[in-house]
This record gives C-alpha cells, sequence and structure tokens, in this order.
C-alpha cells in the first residue's frame, strides 16, 4: 500500500488477482462460457433462417408451377380436360424445342391418366416450366384429379386438384406439400 499526493491509502491491483483478492481465472472461463452460447445461439439462428429460406424459395417455386399448370389447364377446352390430353399443342409431342441440356427434344405434357404420383424431373416438365430445375435435387412429383360435378341435364363442372410434393431442404423430415384447386364451368370456356 502506498498514499498518493492527498494521503489516501490505495492498492495495486496485481494481474491475475482482484480487488477481493480472489483469482480472476474462474470469472474469465464462466464469462467465456456466456460469450460462447451467445454465439451459438447467433450461429443457430443464421442457420435456422438459411433453411427457412430454402424452404421458402422451395414453396415459390412450387406455388408458381402450380399456377402455371392450373392456368393452361384452365385455357383448354372444357371437353379436352380430362386423362391424356396434352395441355397444349406446343406439348402434344408434335413439336421438336430446345432443352434445358442444350439438345432439341420432342416434348410432351398431358394430363396424367390416374392418381398416381409423377416425377417432375422430367425434361418435358423442365421445358414447361425451367424454374424446376432448381428443385430437381428434391425429388418433386405432382398428381392431377379431376373429378365432374353432374347434374341430370349433364355436366354442371369439373373440379381439378393438383397435388405437389417434394423433400424438405435437408432430406430430413416429411415431405413437403402443397395442393391446389381449381373448378371449371362449360359456360365460361
Amino acid at each position: 500500500m502506498t498514499l498518493n499526493s492527498n494521503g489516501a491509502k490505495f492498492r495495486f491491483l496485481r494481474f491475475g488477482v482482484s480487488s477481493r483478492g480472489g483469482s480472476i481465472f474462474i470469472e474469465s472461463i464462466i464469462a467465456m462460457g456466456i460469450v460462447s452460447l451467445l454465439l451459438l445461439a447467433a450461429f443457430a439462428a443464421v442457420a435456422l433462417n438459411r433453411l427457412q429460406a430454402a424452404k421458402s424459395n422451395d414453396l415459390d417455386t412450387m406455388i408458381d408451377f402450380g399456377h402455371h399448370y392450373m392456368e393452361v389447364i384452365r385455357a383448354l377446352p372444357y371437353e379436352r380436360i380430362s386423362s391424356n390430353y396434352p395441355l397444349n399443342t406446343i406439348y402434344d409431342g408434335s413439336v421438336s424445342v430446345l432443352a434445358p441440356d442444350g439438345t432439341t427434344k420432342v416434348i410432351s405434357v398431358c394430363i396424367p391418366s390416374s392418381d398416381a404420383w409423377n416425377s417432375l424431373n422430367t425434361t418435358s416438365m423442365q421445358v414447361f416450366h425451367p424454374d424446376l430445375v432448381f428443385l430437381s435435387g428434391r425429388s418433386p412429383e405432382y398428381r392431377v384429379k379431376i373429378d365432374k360435378q353432374t347434374t341430370k341435364d349433364g355436366d354442371r363442372a369439373k373440379q381439378i386438384t393438383l397435388s405437389m410434393r417434394w423433400d424438405p431442404p435437408l432430406g430430413r423430415g416429411a415431405k413437403q406439400t402443397l395442393d391446389m384447386t381449381i373448378v371449371v364451368y362449360p359456360e365460361f370456356q
């Protein structure tokens, strides 16, 4: 202990020893543990944000595909909205188009004939909707169900349900799903 110019006493603090005379090593370890937990929480938040962004991008792509597919079906003449009919003359299998791999191929996109799941990882579907290329690693699939609503006078309407599913971004958990439904009336065609 020494005296300053005013005569007050003060203590010199030495490295590694607190003013209470105890070691600050334990305090440093606890502080590093707290900082480490905060960093871990920050990294977990960033990872979760990236995962949610990937899920959102996948969902946006599938919604866009669904809208495109349903609008093309809605544009068909009412009588042609049934299984195994092509969506339009571009995709009826009679025209060669440029495929994503740079080759020319004959493309056929039809309304499926059954409720079975069909792959969206085909060249035809990727030409029809090019954004599907970004989901090719997630095994995207679709199916179409057409229900006729009839009356005693004949067909009243057709309800078309498009169901889609694909693997989640990390490949863990249940498949992501999306369903879209439209109703087409013959008098509005």
